[in-house]
């Protein structure tokens, strides 16, 4: 798990540290990089052994250039080239708890220069991003809502029904603010 509750030169996200404790709460063994460790080169090297990436932090899409979208971590950002050059035999599942990590840019609206994108060449089957920005509020009870319907008993994740498990959620959310499609409406499954 990526998580950037402060990052340098962006706004603080107060959900992230109720994100980092329901992941936690999950699953236990759960390895955190957590501001200061969540760098660039930190960030690269753990992909290659990672079969499932979570990331809660600051996302941002060029939208006169998508191929600039980016993630923003405490020594700089991670660009799409960053991502999308990694090759991850291994990966499953990833998560993009991130704005407008699945959005495209102005002239090419359905342009498929995303970090969502990114990650899924890099080798993620089942890669989860948003359309715009998220309400930093609830993306925990999302998150949770999501790898609950995941969680095996042995503490793992099965990522054959990521799509479902999404849709869920969001439909909880959606109960929940069943006038504010802005809080539920931007998360999106892309993958088998």
């Amino acid at each position: 798990m990526i998580a950037m509750p402060q990052t340098p030169g962006a706004t603080g996200l107060a959900g992230v540290d109720r994100e980092i404790a329901v992941l936690a709460e999950l699953f236990p063994r759960l390895r955190v990089r957590r501001g200061a460790e969540a760098t660039r080169a930190e960030v690269l090297e753990a992909l290659p052994g990672a079969p499932w990436l979570h990331l809660a932090c600051h996302g941002a899409q060029d939208l006169t250039s998508p191929a600039e979208g980016r993630i923003l971590l405490y020594d700089g950002d991670l660009r799409l080239p960053d991502l999308s050059g990694q090759r991850l035999p291994g990966a499953e599942l990833a998560f993009a708890s991130a704005c407008h990590t699945s959005r495209g840019g102005l002239n090419v609206p359905d342009e498929g220069l995303t970090v969502v994108a990114a990650l899924q060449l890099a080798g993620f089957r089942h890669v989860i991003g948003t359309l715009w920005a998220i309400a930093d509020s609830e993306a925990p009870a999302l998150a949770h809502d999501v790898y609950t319907g995941l969680r095996t008993p042995a503490g793992g994740i099965v990522t054959d029904s990521t799509a479902a498990a999404l849709h869920h959620a969001v439909r909880r959310l959606r109960d929940r603010f069943p006038q504010r499609p802005v809080i539920w409406s931007p998360y999106v499954h892309i993958g088998p």
